[in-house]
């Protein structure tokens, strides 16, 4: 099976390429980017799509725009009207007015203009000109009596505060996009600007025009954790947006990462606290934002979502949970990206591994992901507290300097990433820094032709030099993992790959799942427990507008076990799951049954995936230690504390089912979770 993956891709990270500070300064109130016309379509359409800026112009429209004061013309431009493929041209500044040359035909044409603070942001509009000839245009901001105010309500009905003298308000950053639809031509115009101070409240016109829609996106900063608010203006409504009712929220928690734990305890002053997040333009891919909160106090393992009824999901965010960060925007465990679902948040069930470079078809977000990866997640699930999968993908560019290289990181059991550790978290802290903090708590080396080209985790780079050669190593360990706040664990990892080929095999995706088919790493073993991965052989393939990455299935797979610390690994048996392939950015399902592993007690086991590739190509990683397991315990073999005869019972899915001693001999047969004092321990009742 082979195919092929595109993605048009555009990211930034507002907070730190602008310049803004982890405090805030005044001189850094507001920053602000727009994107309009074919600057934007050029992160979600390819070239086919896009309309054309046409060189040869007939027409000339002399727009004139009088703006008040204290405000600024930020952009004119006109969208055809009528044609099969809708133009769009930009207004060149001339004097006092505005030149757009364009071909003969109707268009609409629209100023934009916003306060010099950009707490307020304006419209004018001009429908249906017709431009068969010369014409001069007047657009006065005085004309813009329609207006709206853009509520800023958190969960619960209370207002969102940003900083200003003498307050430090309840939220550090603010970050607002407003998306104006053109119904003819798509996302015409993209504005967004990043706030510590002003709130950016107002959106006014001078008519609501007939073929223009807009939707207001904001992100906040909360004191209780990010929030995100998908607003569709009607200018009927003297005021749009949240109240109190229609919240989504979800939250999770993370353990601590020994790297990240020593560098936070060096630090006199907090470094942002990130909130990462995707947003889409009917599925689209736009772009990746990094948004510091300047407060690492500011939870961000919890996230609220709020968007109306019937809103018809033209424009997403896809946020995520994270922990706190050490010095960038993905220096952090990250979980899936969610999604607002009619069944509420869910994860979306999307491998976007490396902020989506090989993860999106034709430059888009699927409507659905995998349906492995779309539940939510265990009531007792903790991000980062297991060894995760090595993942790596090829990459390139342009520069010759880049051919036949890759990328690589790790994935936890439920999607997160460990970006930390990833490539991408390299030369950034000084010798001192990684001294007083225990170093990487990584290694790796690259060879090409079986000569070293790079030794450390810190000369990894995409830029590095790469070389022409034909077979490269890829070996790396990492041990930045605490299982359970006690255990260390560690991935070792090895790939082989041949530029010839230039299919790189790996693991996508690892999960242990128990009897009732939740995602854990503390299994009772049975007939239903297993193991499920994915893997799948990539290619880079450059392209003008997009990258691309063709896909084919690896020519086999194993897997092997063992207990901790040994190296007796015996085989189990992988059964591929045609039903569960599904690109982009996963490939292959695996299911290996756990049901035959001998158990005389609760043990811990190392795991071995090796996934092969055409001729040597090939990725063995192992994972010490995986999974605990445990041999399933009936009634009449539990026994109780001597001192302590109570205890509470609960089912799988975390309810009380009894207390007492009693409670035992009413329950039906199946598995229970039993705490007993400070011991918990799953049962099976018989």
């Amino acid at each position: 099976m082979k195919a092929t993956i595109k993605t048009a891709f555009l990211t930034f990270a507002l907070m730190c390429s602008m310049g803004m500070s982890a405090s805030g300064t005044d001189n850094n109130t507001v920053k602000k980017r727009i994107q309009y016309g074919p600057s934007l379509m050029s992160a979600t359409c390819s070239s086919d799509d896009a309309a054309p800026v046409l060189k040869a112009k007939s027409v000339k429209a002399n727009v004139g725009v009088i703006a008040n004061e204290g405000y600024i013309i930020n952009a004119v431009i006109a969208v055809s009207v009528g044609t099969e493929k809708a133009r769009f041209y930009e207004g060149q500044k001339s004097g006092s007015s505005y030149v757009i040359q364009a071909e003969k035909g109707v268009y609409d044409i629209m100023a934009y203009i916003a306060s010099e603070n950009s707490d307020e942001e304006i419209f004018l509009f001009k429908e249906n000109v017709d431009l068969s000839s010369t014409k001069s245009i007047m657009l006065t901001q005085r004309e813009a009596t329609i207006s709206t105010e853009i509520s800023q309500k958190a969960p619960g009905g209370g207002d969102i505060i940003l900083p200003s003298a003498g307050n430090r308000g309840n939220c550090s950053v603010a970050d607002y996009m407003l998306m104006i639809r053109h119904s003819q031509y798509g996302t015409l115009l993209q504005s967004e600007s990043v706030s510590f101070k002003n709130s950016c409240k107002r959106i006014s016109v001078n008519l609501v025009p007939s073929r223009m829609s807009f939707t207001r996106m904001d992100e906040y900063s909360w004191e209780f954790g990010p929030i995100f608010v998908v607003n569709p203006i009607d200018f009927g409504k003297a005021v749009n947006g949240p109240d109190k009712d229609g919240w989504e929220n979800v939250a999770t928690s993370f353990a601590k990462t020994p790297m990240s734990d020593s560098w936070n305890k060096t630090q006199d002053m907090p470094y942002f606290a990130m909130t990462g997040y995707f947003v889409s333009i009917d599925n689209g891919c736009n772009a990746y934002v990094g948004m510091g909160n300047s407060d690492l106090s500011l939870p961000t393992n919890i996230l609220f979502y709020w968007y109306p009824k019937g809103y018809d999901g033209y424009y997403k965010f896809y946020p995520m949970l994270r922990d706190n960060l050490i010095q960038m925007a993905n220096a952090s465990v990250t979980s899936m990206p969610y999604i607002m679902t009619e069944e509420g948040l869910l994860p979306c069930g999307l491998n976007l591994f490396d902020n989506g470079n090989a993860m999106l078809e034709n430059g888009k977000f699927p409507k659905k992901g995998h349906p492995r990866f779309m539940k939510p997640l265990p009531k007792r699930a903790i991000l980062g507290n297991a060894v995760p999968a090595l993942m790596c993908l090829p990459s390139s560019s342009k520069s010759t300097a880049w051919n036949n290289g890759f990328t690589y990181g790790f994935k936890g059991r439920h999607g997160e990433e460990y970006g930390l550790d990833s490539y991408n978290f390299t030369g950034l802290m000084t010798a001192k820094q990684l001294e007083d903090i225990g170093g990487y708590r990584r290694t790796v080396s690259v060879k090409c032709d079986g000569n070293e080209i790079c030794s450390s985790p810190g000369d990894f780079s995409n830029w590095m030099n790469w070389g022409n050669g034909e077979t490269y190593q890829f070996d790396v360990s990492m041990w930045n993992v605490i299982i359970d706040k006690e255990i260390e664990g560690k991935v070792t990892g090895s790939m082989t790959y041949n530029a010839s080929d230039g299919f790189i095999p790996t693991v996508t995706s690892l999960q242990f799942r128990d009897e009732n088919d939740n995602v854990t790493d503390h299994l009772v073993a049975s007939d239903n427990s297993k193991i499920e991965f994915t893997a799948a052989t990539f290619k880079f393939v450059p392209g003008e507008r997009r990258e691309s990455y063709e896909y084919k299935a690896p020519s086999s797979v194993v897997v092997e076990y063992a207990p901790h610390g040994s190296s007796d690994f015996k085989p189990l048996v992988a059964e591929e799951l045609a039903e569960y392939f599904f690109l982009p950015g996963y490939g292959n399902y695996y299911c290996v049954s756990l049901a035959d592993i001998p158990l005389t007690e609760a043990t811990w086991y190392d795991l071995r995936v090796t996934v092969n590739g055409e001729g040597e190509a090939r990725q063995v990683q192992t994972l010490t230690p995986a999974f605990k397991a445990e041999k399933a315990t009936g009634i009449h073999s539990m026994s109780c504390d001597a001192d302590n005869n109570t205890y509470t019972v609960y089912s799988t899915d975390g309810k009380i089912v009894g207390e007492g001693e009693n409670t035992l001999s009413r329950l039906k047969p199946g598995f229970y979770i039993l705490k007993n004092g400070a011991s918990v321990r799953k049962i099976h009742i018989d």
